[in-house]
């Protein structure tokens, strides 16, 4: 199945839940790493996202998605 997948829109929204991390969890904008799948570093860094906002981090920088990949026990 072709997917079409829009790599610039994916990087605003990825920014914009790193801001907002509000919005991972709003039930009015469900989102889940399959949404990000089509291109892989994507996915990674939207799990990173929902790591930290599941740990209570509400504005997120590079340098957080850097310790979650450094201390990841699995590799994402």
């Amino acid at each position: 199945m072709n997917v079409i997948y829009d790599k610039a829109m994916s990087n605003y929204l990825l920014a914009t839940l790193m801001v907002n991390t509000d919005l991972v969890a709003n039930i009015s904008y469900p989102l889940s790493i399959e949404d990000f799948k089509p291109f892989r570093s994507h996915a990674i860094i939207y799990e990173c996202i929902k790591a930290l906002t599941d740990n209570g981090v509400k504005k997120i920088c590079l340098q957080d998605i850097g310790l979650v990949l450094k201390n990841s026990p699995k590799k994402l």
